[in-house]
């Protein structure tokens, strides 16, 4: 992956005035910042979607807010947005950079501050980013899945240790944005990295998908943007998860529907941020409560959120254990008649995973 650190510079000649604010907190001994966009009509008596879209290498939150142009996407569609930014304009990926920066756990530590602060529906959480971003976000599928409901990537692929080390709690819908002009992060990898088709056929492997894939081509509403896209959907997931890959011909290393950067492709057929959020929506918190043993599959758990009565949908059920979100069991039993108490938890997020299977699935105890 080349550096970019003046990839962006051309276009934040003229300052605009952005409707956010920005934060810090210490982390492991270091300032983090993070920008916060909440959509017009918020109101801390309603619960919103929560979206975190993270810049590329050299870049920082605020060219990521400006360029992604991500805050009309958030007003329109009411979700909140944020925009972390990296230490040293960068993140720890797994390719040499900000080796020793915990970034997994900064964004474990802003979830937790962002929940506390804000009106955020914790069933639905999402992350999205731009080129090293987009290696972040495969990250945090990778190592803080519980997390999440779905990612998205777009110029950021799977780097080649993140390949190997790879193990979601759970597994997460993906859509990925690659252009096939890529002149930073290549389409068909390199630089220890899989390519992009390679990157989002791991999500295929692990969401269970065919290896089929309906492609329909998007209308070339603009035609003088230089490229085309096609939208390829894999079939057949594990039931609430699916793989999405926008395929943008002659397209470079940018955001679909953003301004236009010089010598760099920018398709405008659609528009990332959009398509995203769309895509993000079409996924609530139990529809990603999947397992790799189907034969215990954890079906429903309802309701969500819940008081004192977990109940059960699935066949074969008997012990389960319920883990918080730092992987600790905090409350092992046997189901009866598929009816479990958790009165005893105290408020939060956990995980219920079926004893003897990989089947995780993620409440909300209230």
């Amino acid at each position: 992956m080349k550096k970019t650190s003046a990839f962006f510079a051309i276009i934040f000649v003229c300052i605009l005035k952005l409707s956010a604010q920005t934060y810090s907190f210490t982390f492991e001994g270091t300032a983090r910042k993070y920008i916060v966009h909440l959509p017009t009509g918020y109101n801390p008596a309603n619960k919103f979607p929560l979206v975190l879209n993270l810049h590329g290498l050299g870049s920082y939150a605020s060219q990521q807010q400006l360029y992604s142009g991500m805050d009309a996407t958030s007003d329109k569609y009411k979700f909140i947005v944020v925009y972390p930014d990296g230490v040293n304009n960068a993140w720890n990926v797994g390719i040499g950079l900000n080796a020793s920066i915990n970034d997994v756990g900064y964004i474990n530590a802003l979830l937790d501050t962002l929940i506390k602060k804000y009106a955020v529906n914790t069933g639905k959480i999402y992350s999205c980013g731009l080129s090293l971003g987009g290696y972040m976000t495969y990250k945090l599928g990778c190592e803080l899945s519980q997390r999440f409901t779905a990612i998205a990537s777009v110029s950021g692929v799977v780097s080649s240790g993140l390949n190997i080390t790879c193990k979601p709690v759970k597994f997460l819908p993906l859509l990925h944005i690659h252009g096939t002009a890529d002149d930073v992060v290549a389409y068909g990898g390199s630089n220890g990295s899989l390519g992009a088709e390679a990157s989002a056929k791991k999500w295929v492997g692990f969401d269970h998908c065919s290896n089929l894939a309906d492609t329909t081509h998007v209308p070339d509403i603009n035609k003088t943007d230089q490229s085309t896209a096609d939208l390829i959907k894999f079939q057949a997931c594990s039931k609430g998860l699916d793989v999405w890959f926008y395929k943008i011909y002659n397209g470079g290393h940018t955001w679909p529907g953003a301004i236009d950067i010089p010598n760099k492709v920018t398709n405008k057929d659609f528009n990332a941020s959009d398509e995203i959020w769309k895509f993000f929506d079409r996924f609530p918190l139990i529809a990603t409560g999947i397992t790799d043993d189907q034969s215990t599959k954890v079906e429903i758990i309802y309701p969500n959120p819940v008081n004192d009565n977990l109940y059960i949908s699935g066949s074969s059920i008997q012990q389960v254990q319920i883990l918080n979100l730092n992987g600790i069991i905090v409350q092992t039993g046997f189901t009866k008649e598929n009816l479990l108490y958790v009165s005893s938890l105290q408020k939060g997020i956990y995980l219920l995973q079926t004893v003897g299977s990989k089947s995780v699935s993620r409440f909300i105890k209230e």
